[in-house]
């Protein structure tokens, strides 16, 4: 009776370990989790920030390069002005 008591204790304390143990694993997977989320949401803040700063460079050299036409299409006008 004795040996199948202590059995039964050491089964219960193993059940006991193995089922905290098993909240530990769950709570590090979560907060693994929620942190790689985190990070992931920061990532598309600065690729949607970068995206926006490009599409501006691009309109920015978009408005260069028609004032650089509307300039060349005036020096072009006041050379033929002159050539004639």
């Amino acid at each position: 009776m004795r040996a199948e008591k202590r059995a039964y204790l050491e089964y219960q304390k193993a059940a006991d370990t193995l089922e905290r143990l098993t909240k530990l694993v769950k709570a590090y997977e979560w907060s693994a989790t929620v942190e790689k989320a985190a990070k992931a949401k920061d990532n598309v803040k600065q690729k949607k920030e970068a995206i926006a700063e490009s599409k501006e460079d691009v309109a920015t050299g978009q408005r260069e390069v028609e004032g650089m036409e509307r300039d060349k299409a005036e020096l072009q006008r006041k050379r033929d002005k002159v050539g004639r």
